[in-house]
């Protein structure tokens, strides 16, 4: 053994002394002789390498076998990874010490391959560190140093969440390694980490210690939940999007825990939103959101937009009919608080269905269409607020079925226009017809134009719809002119028509295929469309200079702002039905009047029914008037007969 090339010892383990080495031993560990060897003081051996030693040398006298292990060894001072074979011999003395030979031992090489490694130690940017079963820190290269709150950071005050520790620990013991990413403690703050640990055997000891290598990931991570933000939030108010909502309700529908949903939606909100830009439409859905937040501080309770002024709340704690009703008062009166919007003061009213679960339905879908037909009929209620009620199904499917019908209808062309007269209050000549839309439908029949007018706008059908009316009416005025009666025809443009980008074009467009002079055509808006932004000014002047008149619509129901009237080039004002009920409203008739005549504006009562309506509306010097007292909506043939009817009684102008 004393020439054999590779490193032999023989070390007593009772007393931490060399008993022997060959020639190569004496080499490993840079011994000049055999005596200087045995003379080292190795007092400063670590009690776990010794524990170590003293466990294989127990080991190696009950089985009679040897031992293999890689270990760390310092011959000159500096770490060297060594695999190492150690057999039990019997000395002189008769007690036991260990035989151990370096399995490979080429010095040169494994110089050059320590260094190798703890130069890539020393200056990788893993974080590397080795920690004992008791969590203390064993080692930390430098990479690992530089974060660790102190120099000695055990385990367990690094990993923040006890918890993720304890599961590190679990998957240790079962599986010998793990994989995972997990908030740390730095000198920096929080931050999150992948993290790799592994059991590995102690390289004094042999005993069980964890190896932790650790990669800062912070910054993918807050790319993540930037995504995800964005993924499940919306964009306009930070409130849950549709898509959290689903994912929340079914998580809910997993389980029997009952629960309330809370379907809303902003009425007026499109009429908003169409005449006074998205701008201010999106600035307060802001503003309703934030009251939102305000209501269901503190509360268990979801929130969620969602799209355009829908907004769906979630309760988990109140069920009850009685407490639901009282939270929905309280939500419909903070919401219902005006809104101020740059320089706007906003009236909306939110109109809420509820349904709960799982009464009302059992799965997600089921309980957004009840909440939703629930709301529709809220719309209806004085409360602004409705119960699901089964029934309800049978409306929406009579609201799909006119809205399929209407698009049919669309490409079948069963839309007629009818004609109501406007009367000269002085002279009683037949001035102006309005054009109005039927629906001939061919089971229903006539279909009210309450029906059908708000799905067609919702649908934006009304667009195709309204440049068939312009179409015939314009047609209509043209073969009245060339029959000898000089009446003018009014139509009305709808909001979605108004803030269509091609409305001029159209309107130009019609009249230059018929031919009829737009001296003869007064076109009527609502007076919220004045309401607008600036393309409501061009539009109105591009209208007034082609030279159609423009008239008010059931005006003193909305604004009823002066200064608009000032500002754009209106012609008419039409005094809403409503006025001419009782002699409460006609007060407010009166002022409208009056304000007509300060602006030079052409008045039109709308809704005249009786004798004692025509005779107050004559002694205010109203200008025109237009009700079932005269003629109700007309086909063009009866139209025709009207007129000639009328000429015939009132030749002057004059009568009763």
């Amino acid at each position: 053994m004393a020439h054999l090339s590779v490193p032999i010892w023989v070390f007593d383990v009772e007393n931490t002394r060399f008993l022997w080495a060959n020639k190569s031993g004496l080499a490993f560990w840079n011994a000049e002789s055999l005596d200087e060897l045995r003379s080292r003081d190795l007092s400063d051996t670590s009690r776990s390498a010794l524990n170590r030693l003293q466990q294989i040398l127990r080991e190696c006298n009950e089985s009679q076998c040897s031992v293999e292990e890689r270990w760390t060894l310092f011959p000159e001072g500096e770490s060297t990874a060594t695999d190492v074979v150690l057999s039990p011999v019997v000395c002189v003395d008769g007690h036991t010490a260990l035989l151990v030979h370096v399995k490979f031992f080429d010095q040169k090489e494994c110089a050059s391959a320590s260094a190798h490694s703890t130069q890539a130690l020393l200056h990788t940017s893993a974080m590397i560190s080795l920690y004992d079963t008791d969590l203390s820190l064993l080692y930390a290269n430098p990479a690992a140093r530089s974060v660790a709150n102190h120099t000695n950071e055990p385990l367990n005050e690094r990993i923040r969440d006890r918890q993720d520790l304890e599961h590190i620990l679990l998957k240790l013991e079962q599986n010998g390694e793990y994989d995972t990413e997990v908030v740390v403690n730095t000198r920096n703050g929080e931050a999150w980490h992948h993290m790799v640990f592994e059991e590995t055997a102690n390289a004094h000891t042999g005993g069980r210690s964890i190896l932790c290598s650790a990669t800062d990931v912070t910054q993918r991570r807050l790319m993540q939940q930037e995504a995800n933000r964005l993924a499940y939030t919306d964009d306009l108010t930070g409130l849950a999007n549709r898509v959290s909502l689903v994912q929340q309700l079914k998580t809910r529908c997993c389980h029997p825990a009952p629960f309330s949903l809370l379907f809303m939606d902003l009425n007026r909100f499109k009429l908003i939103n169409d005449t006074l830009g998205h701008s201010v439409g999106d600035s307060l859905l802001i503003n309703v959101a934030s009251r939102l937040r305000k209501h269901t501080d503190g509360s268990e309770l979801f929130v969620a937009r969602l799209g355009g002024d829908e907004f769906v709340l979630v309760l988990d704690e109140i069920i009850e009919r009685d407490a639901l009703e009282e939270y929905c008062n309280a939500l419909l009166e903070r919401l219902g608080k005006p809104y101020h919007v740059d320089d706007h003061r906003l009236h909306v009213v939110p109109s809420l269905g509820i349904c709960r679960y799982p009464i009302d339905g059992s799965t997600v879908s089921t309980l957004l269409r009840n909440a939703d037909l629930a709301m529709y009929k809220a719309k209806n209620s004085n409360s602004g607020r409705c119960f699901f009620e089964p029934s309800m199904n049978t409306g929406i499917a009579d609201r799909l079925a006119l809205e399929n019908d209407l698009v049919d209808a669309v490409k079948l062309a069963q839309f007629e226009v009818f004609y109501q007269p406007r009367i000269d209050t002085a002279s009683l000549e037949v001035i102006c017809m309005e054009a109005l839309m039927r629906w001939r439908h061919p089971t229903r029949g006539l279909v009210s134009p309450g029906a059908f007018i708000p799905v067609a706008e919702e649908t934006g059908l009304i667009i195709e719809m309204g440049r068939f009316v312009l179409e015939n009416a314009m047609r209509q005025q043209l073969h009245w002119q060339r029959n000898g009666h000089s009446v003018r025809i009014s139509v009305n443009i709808s909001p979605v028509q108004f803030n269509s980008p091609n409305l001029i074009d159209t309107i130009n467009q019609v009249q230059s295929a018929v031919g009829c002079d737009p001296g003869n055509i007064e076109l009527e808006i609502t007076e919220s469309m004045l309401l607008g932004n600036n393309d409501v000014s061009s539009i109105l002047t591009s209208l007034h200079d082609a030279g159609y008149h423009l008239a008010i619509d059931d005006f003193g129901t909305g604004y009823s702002n002066l200064a608009y009237l000032q500002r754009y080039p209106i012609s008419s004002l039409k005094i809403d039905r409503s006025f001419m009920i009782n002699t409460d409203q006609m007060v407010i008739a009166s002022m409208i009047l009056q304000m007509g005549r300060m602006l030079g504006l052409n008045v039109v009562a709308e809704g005249v029914e009786t004798a004692e309506q025509v005779a107050w509306l004559k002694d205010n010097k109203c200008d025109e008037m237009q009700g079932f007292h005269f003629a109700k909506p007309m086909s063009p043939t009866d139209c025709d007969r009207f007129l000639e009817r009328w000429s015939n009684q009132h030749p002057l102008g004059h009568a009763a």
